[in-house]
C-alpha cells in the first residue's frame, strides 16, 4: 500500500525536515494519540545542512516522527536551494 492509497485525517507541509516537529510536536502527539492519522510532508531534503552531516536531519526526523505517531514523506521537491523557490516547491507537492 502506497502513501496515495491511503487516508490522512491531518496533512502538514514544512520546508525542511524538523521543521514540523519544532513547530507543531506537541500537537501532532496529541492529535495521533486521539487515533488520527498524520503526515508530515518536508518540501525539501534539507540538504546541505549547516551544522551537521549529510543526512542527518532526514534521520532525526524520521525517528522523530516515530516518537511523535507520524508518517512522513520526506523531500518532495528534493533538495533545499534558496529562497524565492517556496510558490515553485507548493506547487509541485500539490501536483
Amino acid at each position: 500500500m502506497t502513501l496515495s492509497d491511503r487516508a490522512f485525517d491531518v496533512l502538514a507541509f514544512g520546508a525542511h525536515p524538523d521543521d514540523l516537529e519544532v513547530a507543531m510536536g506537541g500537537t501532532a502527539a496529541k492529535l495521533a494519540k486521539q487515533g488520527l492519522r498524520l503526515l508530515f510532508v518536508d518540501l525539501t531534503d534539507g540538504e546541505p545542512a549547516r551544522y551537521a552531516q549529510p543526512n542527518v536531519r532526514r534521520e532525526q526526523a524520521v525517528r522523530a516522527a516515530a516518537t511523535l505517531g507520524v508518517e512522513r514523506l520526506v523531500a518532495v521537491a528534493g533538495r533545499h536551494t534558496h529562497r524565492g523557490q517556496e510558490g515553485t516547491l507548493r506547487m509541485g507537492a500539490a501536483s
